[in-house]
């Protein structure tokens, strides 16, 4: 938008001057000249930015990504952000009732889903544990199912 004003300016500027000078100059030779230099001026003024815009122009048509990859709707966006708190309530939940059995882990986590009635389903659940707590998985399966209603993977690491 400057280079608008800009561009006006100098256009306007150089009529008011080209307008001045003819006022002021006395009919000959002299006054033609002027004129047709200030002429000249006048239209390599307005011309300038066109040829600016023209060269600046890119006739590559954008590349539109595919509709997969289209930001999500704002529907969408509400239900990640309420599956992401809805899982990060349940690890803490769950990683209260292992710390409460004094049962060591190193991490939770719940896969989720929505279903048609916009409910949410969890999909999985994943405690990972260290090689030497094997003894545990047992105790870790029978709190997971009595508080959550499911079995679930328990992985060794380490």
């Amino acid at each position: 938008m400057s280079a608008v004003i800009s561009v006006c300016t100098a256009v306007c500027a150089a009529a008011i001057a080209g307008s001045l000078a003819s006022v002021l100059m006395p009919e000959g030779n002299t006054k033609r000249v002027v004129s047709l230099v200030l002429g000249a001026f006048l239209l390599c003024s307005m011309i300038a930015p066109v040829k600016e815009a023209i060269s600046g122009f890119n006739a590559d048509e954008p590349e539109i990504p595919p509709e997969e990859e289209i930001t999500a709707t704002a529907d969408e966006i509400f239900t990640s952000k309420v599956l992401d708190e809805t899982s990060d309530i349940l690890s803490r939940t769950l990683e209260g009732y292992l710390k409460s059995e004094k049962i060591p882990f190193l991490r939770t986590k719940f896969y989720l889903c929505r279903d048609d009635n916009l409910g949410i389903i969890i999909s999985r659940i994943c405690i990972y544990i260290e090689k030497k707590d094997n003894t545990y998985v047992f105790k870790i399966k029978e709190i997971t199912e009595k508080n959550f209603g499911q079995t679930p993977f328990v992985i060794a690491e380490k």
